[in-house]
C-alpha cells in the first residue's frame, strides 16, 4: 500500500470554506455536493473553525435546534487542532487520533490555509 504525503493530498485541493455567519444549511449544501464531510469556518482569511458531519448531527438531533436560522459561528468547534504542511501522515493521523476528529487543517507558518486532509485520505 503506497502512502500519500500530506503535501500530495492537499496539492490543487480547492478549500471549502464559509464566514461565521454563514446558515447551516448553506454549510451542509456545500458539504452534500461537493461530497465532502467537513467546511472550514473562515473570517478575514483566518481559521476560526471547523463545521463536520458530526457537529450537524450533534446540533440537529436537539429538539430545539432551529436549523433555519443557526449560524456556524453558533455550531462549529472553534479553533481546531492544524497542522504544517511538512506533517508526515502517520502524524496526522496520530493527531487525529488523539484529538477524537476526522478532519485536519493544514495550515502554513503564515496562517495560510493550504487544505484539509482526512481520515479516509491514508486509506
Amino acid at each position: 500500500m503506497t502512502v500519500r504525503s500530506i503535501k500530495d493530498i492537499i496539492t490543487g485541493q480547492e478549500v471549502a470554506s464559509l464566514p461565521p455567519d454563514a446558515m447551516v444549511w448553506e454549510a451542509a449544501n456545500s458539504m452534500n455536493s461537493r461530497e465532502i464531510g467537513a467546511v472550514l469556518v473562515v473570517k478575514d482569511g483566518h481559521l476560526e473553525g471547523i463545521f463536520t458531519e458530526r457537529d450537524l448531527v450533534r446540533f440537529t438531533a436537539d429538539a430545539d435546534f432551529d436549523l433555519a436560522r443557526a449560524t456556524l459561528s453558533e455550531v462549529m468547534t472553534p479553533t481546531p487542532d492544524t497542522a504544517p504542511p511538512d506533517t508526515s501522515p502517520s502524524d496526522a493521523l496520530w493527531r487525529m487520533d488523539r484529538g477524537g476528529f476526522r478532519h485536519l487543517p493544514i495550515v502554513d507558518s503564515d496562517g495560510d490555509i493550504l487544505g484539509v486532509v482526512s481520515r479516509r485520505d491514508f486509506f
